[in-house]
């Protein structure tokens, strides 16, 4: 970090960068425990080693190549097994849209691993390096989306800016979640990364009923995580929320964002561990289904498009199939599915 500092010692025009050290007690309490090592030529104690805080700082830095590209800002923490572990990165850039910061996150990440965890326990500094390579992936980007503001501006017909063009719905159906608290908390972990908005229904171990019960359904109150005074937001909703834990079924995710943030979800949904299986092992999604993915711009003729939602919501999904249908309605997303996978509503509509 002292070196990042004598680096990047921060111009008013930030033609030479400038890093910051955010916890600046966190190396006070790493240099004063070098100090006594090397005063004793005693390692430290385990203890007071687990003690020791991640250190965080803040890069920002020009995006080269341009006049008005403004500024990408890399957060970093450094674990303590560093350079062991690669550092966690977070990504943020003034003049480039959200999708271009996630892309300039995922590229460091990789990046940061290879100089660092996938050289074996040892590993290796990366800081310099990823400073480098952060310019480098933000100029690229910036030019990109110079390109792509060049092409929607050229284009007489085309009336929708660019990130309605590439907004992008998905609706997957997952048939059960063994470890519900833990896996809806690894999907919003995913959309806050992948800058996504996304509605989660969930049901009670068999809580869909038959058609013949939907028939005397009624709908339950609607509850916010923000109601600190427990009003009901809407007598039109099932009950918001996420579940407690233990398994739940029947899950519908409607997500919604950038069409290659949309895509990663999906692919993230199949490879990565999310859940746990009846013994309690780790495991990926094997019984989901992806019931539609469109572009906001692929709405069909006669069918009103999705309306906008922000942030990730839970809802609790109280009355069967009835329910379910009112809720995939009211996100004009109803009829997704094809076959057996498709969602049946009351009355088979």
């Amino acid at each position: 970090f002292e070196v990042m500092e004598s680096m990047y010692p921060g111009d008013d025009d930030l033609t030479t960068g400038s890093f910051v050290v955010q916890n600046p007690e966190g190396v006070e309490a790493v240099r004063a425990l070098v100090d006594a090592w090397e005063a004793s030529g005693t390692e430290p104690a385990v203890e007071a080693l687990d003690a020791l805080a991640p250190l965080r700082g803040s890069l920002t830095l020009a995006v080269p190549d341009g006049d008005a590209r403004g500024t990408v800002t890399l957060r970093v923490a450094l674990p303590r097994e560093y350079p062991g572990s690669a550092p966690a990165l977070e990504v943020s850039a003034s003049h480039l849209p959200r999708r271009a910061a996630t892309e300039i996150a995922d590229v460091l990440e990789r990046f940061a691993a290879t100089l660092t965890s996938d050289l074996g326990e040892d590993g290796g500094e990366c800081l310099m390096d990823v400073a480098a390579k952060a310019q480098e992936t933000a100029s690229s980007c910036a030019e990109r989306e110079e390109r792509r503001r060049a092409e929607t501006a050229s284009s007489a017909t085309r009336g929708d800016d660019e990130d309605d063009a590439d907004a992008c719905h998905a609706v997957v159906r997952v048939d059960h979640m063994n470890d519900s608290k833990g896996y809806v908390r690894t999907l919003q972990k995913w959309c806050s990364n992948l800058g996504l908005d996304a509605r989660l229904f969930w049901s009670d171990p068999n809580g869909i009923a038959s058609a013949a019960s939907d028939a005397t359904s009624r709908p339950h109150k609607a509850w916010t995580s923000e109601d600190v005074d427990g009003e009901p937001e809407s007598a039109a909703r099932g009950v918001v929320g996420p579940p407690s834990g233990g398994r739940v079924e029947n899950v519908f995710i409607v997500v919604g964002g950038d069409g290659d943030g949309v895509q990663k979800f999906l692919t993230r949904l199949r490879t990565e561990f999310v859940d746990v299986d009846s013994k309690g092992n780790k495991c990926r999604e094997r019984q989901s289904t992806v019931l539609c993915r469109r572009f906001a711009s692929q709405t069909k003729e006669g069918e009103a498009p999705v309306p906008a939602f922000a942030g990730f919501e839970c809802e609790k999904v109280v009355g069967g199939n009835f329910a379910l249908e009112g809720i995939l309605k009211r996100f004009n997303l109803l009829h997704v599915g094809t076959g057996a996978e498709r969602f049946q509503a009351t009355g088979g509509g």
